[in-house]
């Protein structure tokens, strides 16, 4: 069985339609824009926090690089420091140790000679051997009181490590014994 509508009819279903098919647009435009919307979000998200990463990386690699170089340097300093002030230590030692030998060999001659400088050889019964081993003595003691005099002139505030303004916090330096300072000097020549 057919309906036939009349044509009034016809045209307010046809006006019914369109309506519905308007408001169906407009709502899956506003559901296309929403999620347009959210896509460019999520996009500027990742693109943001690529940039940071790429950022970080970055900072990270001029850091690592300056405190590297700062670290070269340092140990390069360090070296050279350690070279000069045992050259210095040796050049001192040799200066204090040849005056103290020549102030002992003015000081035997005077008493070998006498107050009256009438210079006789003097003998002693004591054998050659015994008297070696005193000279050889007393060498030893003039050499280990030498030394000790030049280390006490060394300051050893000088010789601790500063680190650097950029490094503060972030690296600490270690006072490092001398065979390895040692070492490290040898890898530089």
């Amino acid at each position: 069985m057919m309906v036939f509508l009349k044509y009034y009819q016809i045209e307010q279903l046809n006006l019914l339609l369109r309506e519905v098919i308007a408001s169906i647009v407009v709502i899956q435009a506003h559901i296309k824009g929403w999620l347009g919307a959210r896509r460019y979000k999520k996009a500027q998200a990742k693109k943001q926090s690529s940039a940071i990463i790429i950022q970080s990386a970055w900072r990270g690699y001029v850091a690592h690089n300056i405190y590297t170089q700062l670290k070269t340097q340092r140990e390069a300093a360090i070296c050279i420091q350690t070279g000069v002030r045992g050259y210095l230590a040796r050049k001192q030692y040799k200066a204090l140790k040849e005056s103290h030998m020549l102030a002992t060999e003015q000081e035997n001659q005077i008493t070998a000679c006498g107050p009256h400088n009438d210079c006789e050889q003097i003998s002693s019964p004591i054998s050659y051997n015994e008297a070696r081993n005193r000279d050889i003595n007393e060498k030893n003691e003039e050499d280990k009181k030498a030394s000790g005099e030049v280390a006490n002139q060394l300051s050893p505030k000088e010789t601790q490590p500063q680190a650097h303004p950029i490094m503060k916090g972030k690296a600490t330096f270690g006072v490092k014994s001398y065979r390895s300072q040692f070492s490290l000097c040898t890898t530089y020549m």
